[in-house]
């Protein structure tokens, strides 16, 4: 499924090949016809139209899931969600609740799954009891809040960024994660949170509350993700 509002089709794969003559818009599909071929910027997927082969950078396009949609809730901590797994774009758990406005950074409405949000908040709650005050930037989001984010990435960082997943292929939208800050707002969404009091705090301590912290420096190439040390992901204390 093709993610921009309109995307540039290429007659072989780099962004220097001539474009063909139509374009693809969002929520189309194409049948990949091929395996991924890497140039200089970015990959490339090849695909068939009219008899004709054309190339789509990789990072436009969403492999659709065979994943349930609504209705079924997925297993928490046995969700598989990460770069070449997806869940459906439409998967919205059904037990998602709101969290306390007083643990979080904004006005904005927050919510992750009972269970998550209760191990959250307990959380939080003894990490003020340490004299810190951690609180939530973001937490679940749909399908649509993700593909906002993401194609604002690319827009600002191009094809190869790799700090926002795609819509359908980010934790956020499972309900079991959530971005935070501490008291020093400079560090936000910066690897320097994980120097701070709360941040070293969360490292020695989320695993206690049945969070992990999935995007660390030493798994970069097996993510795909940058070190997040602001992430944290429920996935059930043992």
């Amino acid at each position: 499924m093709v993610l921009p509002d309109s995307v540039d089709v290429y007659t072989s794969s780099s962004l220097q090949a001539a474009k063909a003559r139509f374009n693809l818009h969002y929520r189309q599909t194409i049948r990949v016809t091929g395996t991924l071929h890497s140039a200089s910027s970015c990959d490339f997927l090849p695909f068939e139209h009219k008899g004709e082969t054309y190339w789509i950078p990789e990072p436009l396009v969403l492999q659709m899931s065979e994943a349930p949609s609504s209705g079924i809730d997925l297993p928490i901590g046995l969700e598989n969600v990460a770069k070449g797994h997806p869940v459906s774009p439409d998967y919205r758990p059904s037990d998602l609740v709101p969290i306390p406005p007083q643990y979080c950074l904004n006005d904005l409405p927050h919510k992750l799954r009972r269970e998550a949000m209760e191990a959250c908040i307990q959380m939080l709650q003894n990490a003020r009891k340490a004299a810190l005050d951690i609180r939530i930037v973001s937490s679940y989001r749909t399908f649509t809040n993700q593909r906002y984010l993401y194609m604002k990435a690319i827009e600002k960082h191009g094809l190869g960024q790799n700090g926002v997943a795609k819509p359908g292929h980010s934790q956020h939208q499972l309900g079991t994660a959530i971005d935070v800050i501490g008291r020093d707002l400079q560090v936000l969404f910066k690897e320097a949170f994980g120097e701070t009091p709360e941040g070293k705090w969360l490292i020695k301590n989320t695993a206690n509350y049945g969070f992990t912290i999935p995007y660390q420096k030493e798994n970069v190439n097996q993510t795909g993700y940058k070190y997040e040390p602001w992430h944290l992901r429920y996935v059930g204390k043992p």
